[in-house]
């Protein structure tokens, strides 16, 4: 073959193998692709891991402040009934539990007598005498403190309230219990707590 004839063949050739682009371009675009993918998912493995350790410090967060928060509850609720007990009817009564609720930032204080009825309610005053569905959820603890042991609930939800309850056993003038002090607390900063949570994942 004359030389114009190979040279007419390896034009020929070329214009049927070209590329679009350089073919040492070629050779970049994968490793940089590659590298993009591993990135994108390292970043999502520490978004991840992330997440985890905010929930879980927060689930510890959470129970610590529930702990303290039933602690102080307790606490009330055993200083309160050591007052009110063998005196707990006299009419001084509601208004004392209004001004400790106020002072101290309660949701509620009340008395329960063992029909589970109200004998007295800082909050609403006109349930007195009358039985409320909702102590039902802590029928385990009211009658834990009518037997005599000072007793808290769960951290409860309640419509739009986060709630905490505490009961101490109250005495007549005889000395036998027949009577429950509640002390109950609105704990909405568990709710922006919880959310937080929520956000997290």
């Amino acid at each position: 073959m004359s030389d114009s004839g190979s040279l007419f063949a390896l034009l020929h050739f070329h214009s049927i193998f070209t590329f679009p682009f350089p073919l040492s371009s070629f050779l970049v675009i994968f490793p940089v692709r590659r590298f993009t993918v591993w990135a994108i998912v390292l970043a999502v493995l520490v978004i991840i891991a992330f997440n985890v350790q905010g929930w879980l410090v927060l689930t510890r967060t959470s129970r610590v402040l529930e702990r303290e928060l039933g602690d102080r509850l307790q606490a009330v609720a055993t200083t309160l009934a050591s007052v009110l007990s063998g005196r707990y009817e006299a009419p001084g009564t509601a208004p004392l539990l209004a001004d400790v609720m106020r002072s101290n930032n309660l949701f509620n204080l009340f008395i329960v007598d063992e029909s589970l009825a109200y004998v007295t309610n800082a909050r609403d005053p006109d349930l007195a005498g009358r039985n409320d569905p909702a102590l039902e959820a802590d029928a385990a603890e009211v009658l834990a403190a009518f037997a005599g042991a000072p007793t808290q609930t769960r951290l409860y939800a309640a419509g739009p309230y986060y709630l905490k309850s505490a009961f101490a056993p109250l005495a007549d003038t005889s000395g036998a219990v027949t009577a429950v002090l509640g002390v109950e607390a609105d704990a909405r900063f568990f709710s922006v707590l919880t959310g937080f949570r929520s956000s997290l994942l």
